[in-house]
């Protein structure tokens, strides 16, 4: 059964949806750039796992591509945006935590 978003405060709720959507893909694609900077400067190449596949996850960001107008009035795009920046930080702080350990274990050997 469909759910149909309407009445009063509908606009209101689809216009925030929408706002905090495009607020969130814009806050994890400040997240890619930073940790792919970061993983860069400690000597990553930009062709390694954890940069491509950051830039790879933030295109399946629910905040540019999924709807706000599907029926529930924007709440899943606001769930799947904020879960899915969620989830991106921790993938970037992984990558960036591995970059780390690369670089020390090379600077032992070295």
């Amino acid at each position: 059964m469909l759910l149909a978003c309407s009445g009063p405060g509908a606009a209101d709720a689809i216009s925030q949806a929408f706002v905090t959507g495009w607020v969130s893909f814009l806050g994890a694609a400040v997240m890619v750039a930073v940790a792919v900077g970061l993983r860069h400067r400690l000597g990553s190449g930009l062709r390694t796992p954890g940069s491509w596949g950051s830039g790879l996850m933030l295109l399946g960001h629910p905040g540019w591509w999924l709807s706000g107008r599907i029926g529930d009035c924007g709440v899943s795009r606001v769930i799947g945006s904020i879960g899915w920046s969620a989830f991106l930080a921790v993938w970037l702080l992984g990558a960036v935590l591995w970059a780390v350990r690369v670089r020390r274990r090379s600077e032992r050997h070295s």
